[in-house]
């Protein structure tokens, strides 16, 4: 089942000398109610693709991401280079210039998530095209809560009933209700559970308040009778003459030092005891503790539904077709493959709510990581873990290449004598012949064509309808 479109882009770009590269920005915006998952990757095989980033677009989003490129040597300089080498040391630099070839192709998967919805639920198409309501709980279930799809999708009966039957909507819905209900009877349970603890937490802090109390009443009233019995023992040295204090000492006068200091407090502390049977509703004020999260999603890739490039075509034999070309027809050898890489700093535009203002924010790496395990649960979801192929979904790869000029723009025009839209034109033909596998007759109007055979009557000649085979 390969149904899904597949298209080959070329790009091209000029770079003078001391001319730092192009900004180059990946843009992906979704409209309001809309959604769909975007893959970012390298093809790494004829039959391969292998997504290095991911992310879920929907309901406004705007991801931008920027585009580093890497220029590769020419296939003349590459020659030159490993021409004075040994035999085996040459094989090794042609192996890494042939990986270096492949990491040309840059690889972007998008994937339609309505129309897998309505076919991972067996509705009809376009059953969820006004089914907004629907449309977004089924998403907050499958990317929040992680519910799998049988527990959702409209069951065959013995009966049987047609594709467009408005019971099969039904029966969704019917699922969608329960599943929430479900959902909100778990949070209220856990929401009690969390008022209970914190009611058990709030009387514990208590008791240990009070035993703190005591504890420092009894050390306070320990202190007082000691400082009172060492006065009571420097009176009587001072005052041996003193018939007073010559008789029986009272009772009375040592009674801070021997009397149980605790007496009078037993009954303060009987009567300041909170009972523990007694409930705490009208002293405690407790806050609803925060939703909790759902558990750690693992980063389980889906299968070959969205990672096959394709049957009938070998996209990594196309950088090596564009080199042969390049070595064969580009006479300046100018013409450097360039390598494609997104860059480290995102920007990420998203509206909280339907009317709310738009946010922008950076995305760290952590960010783009759980954005990419996101998007891969979603589509491991969606495909049961790659047993339903993608059928609304397009792959997009992408050939760069960079015309370099050895001299600044005025010095190219004025010393070199050469006019650089010529130059660039030319090699736009060689990408543009390879990949479109037409001849420049095909590809270009009458009157551009005899400008062009003017201009490169030994390119044009060399360009024939279908000169490379993919």
């Amino acid at each position: 089942g390969d149904v899904y479109k597949r298209q080959v882009h070329g790009f091209l770009c000029h770079n003078f000398s001391q001319q730092p590269s192009p900004g180059l920005n990946f843009v992906a915006r979704a409209r309001q109610f809309s959604s769909f998952i975007v893959l970012l990757g390298k093809i790494s095989g004829p039959q391969s693709f292998d997504p290095t980033y991911g992310m879920i677009v929907r309901n406004k989003d705007e991801f931008e991401l920027p585009l580093d490129l890497e220029t590769i040597p020419t296939p003349k300089e590459f020659k030159d280079a490993i021409q004075s080498l040994s035999p085996e040391q040459r094989e090794f630099c042609q192996a890494f210039r042939s990986m270096q070839l492949e990491s040309t192709l840059f690889g972007v998967v998008v994937i339609q998530i309505k129309p897998q919805l309505e076919k991972l639920l067996k509705l009809a198409p376009d059953g969820l095209a006004k089914e907004i309501d629907l449309t977004e709980k089924l998403m907050e279930l499958f990317i929040k809560y992680q519910i799998p799809s049988d527990l959702l999708a409209f069951e065959e009966g013995p009966e049987e009933i047609s594709e467009r039957d408005p019971r099969r909507l039904e029966a969704v819905k019917h699922h969608v209700g329960e599943m929430f209900a479900m959902i909100n009877a778990e949070k209220d349970r856990e929401l009690a559970e969390r008022e209970q603890e914190a009611e058990h937490a709030l009387q514990s802090a208590r008791m240990g308040h009070y035993s703190g109390s005591m504890s420092l009443e009894r050390e306070e009233c320990e202190g007082v009778g000691m400082m009172a019995e060492r006065q009571e023992k420097r009176r009587g040295r001072k005052k041996k003459s003193c018939p007073i204090m010559n008789g029986p000492v009272s009772r009375n006068s040592v009674s801070m030092g021997h009397a149980d200091p605790f007496a009078s407090l037993a009954q303060t502390t009987s009567v300041a005891q909170p009972n523990s049977a007694a409930p705490m509703n009208n002293t405690q004020t407790t806050s609803p503790p925060p939703e909790s999260a759902p558990a750690a999603e693992h980063t389980q890739q889906p299968g070959s539904s969205a990672g096959t490039a394709g049957s009938g075509i070998d996209y990594t034999q196309i950088p090596k077709q564009l080199d042969s070309k390049f070595e064969a027809l580009d006479s300046d050898a100018a013409l450097r493959p360039t390598i494609i890489k997104p860059g480290s700093v995102w920007t990420h535009k998203a509206k909280k709510a339907l009317l709310a203002a738009p946010t922008t924010s950076t995305m760290s790496t952590d960010q783009q990581k759980s954005k990419k395990e996101e998007a891969f649960d979603l589509l491991d979801g969606l495909t049961r873990a790659g047993a339903l192929n993608c059928e609304h979904a397009s792959l997009h790869v992408v050939l760069a290449a960079t015309h370099c000029f050895d001299l600044e723009l005025v010095d190219t025009v004025v010393q070199r004598n050469i006019n650089p839209i010529e130059k660039v034109e030319r090699s736009t033909l060689i990408m543009a012949n390879t990949i479109h596998q037409a001849s420049v007759q095909d590809m270009v109007t009458t009157s551009d064509y005899e400008r062009l055979e003017q201009a490169n009557p030994e390119l044009v000649g060399q360009l024939p309808r279908a000169l490379c085979e993919a």
